[in-house]
């Protein structure tokens, strides 16, 4: 079982088998150091297919570490480009919530607390400024693993929007 898209869309490519209602696209950036791989499904027959709901998919891969500033401006324009082709609302009026997932003690599985440590949250100092109507906030949580809370962390983030109805998730 896989949980990237692009993944899952590479085992029909193998045996070519072409999927109704999923769209495949790759492009290298400028350097040819990061690969974009989008993988759009498209409607109820290619969510069926691809064990996925409808939407868009997006991998990003370098060749080696040495990119990583490339993936950041790779990463922040992807991000945007999906903000702004799903919201009513301008970039600087959304509410932001970024939950890191994984657990921080162990390297292999810490991305997302790591990048929640290094997050500014704002979300807290416009609540404050919320009759001026002006930027957005961004809240984050890092939910922790099962064994360290007895939770799955769907259950919490859950509860979490539930509560502060953020106009976006990013799960990390």
């Amino acid at each position: 079982r896989t949980d990237l898209a692009v993944e899952e869309r590479e085992r029909f490519t193998e045996r070519n088998i072409e999927i109704t209602g999923v769209k495949l696209t790759e492009q290298m950036d400028s350097e040819d150091r990061v690969k974009i791989t989008r993988v759009e499904v498209l409607n109820e027959s290619g969510a069926k297919a691809m064990g996925r709901p409808i939407g868009s998919y997006v991998t990003i891969e370098a060749k080696d570490m040495d990119a990583s500033l490339d993936i950041s401006s790779v990463l922040s324009r992807e991000l945007e480009k999906m903000l702004i082709s799903r919201q009513e609302k301008p970039l600087d009026k959304m509410s932001v919530l970024v939950v890191g997932l994984g657990n921080r003690d162990v390297t292999p599985d810490s991305l997302g607390p790591s990048v929640i440590s290094n997050l500014e949250v704002s979300r807290h100092i416009f609540m404050l400024k919320e009759k001026l109507k002006k930027g957005y906030g961004v809240s984050a949580v890092i939910p922790g693993v099962m064994a360290q809370s007895g939770m799955e962390s769907a259950e919490m983030v859950k509860g979490i929007v539930t509560q502060i109805k953020p106009d976006v998730v990013i799960a990390i």
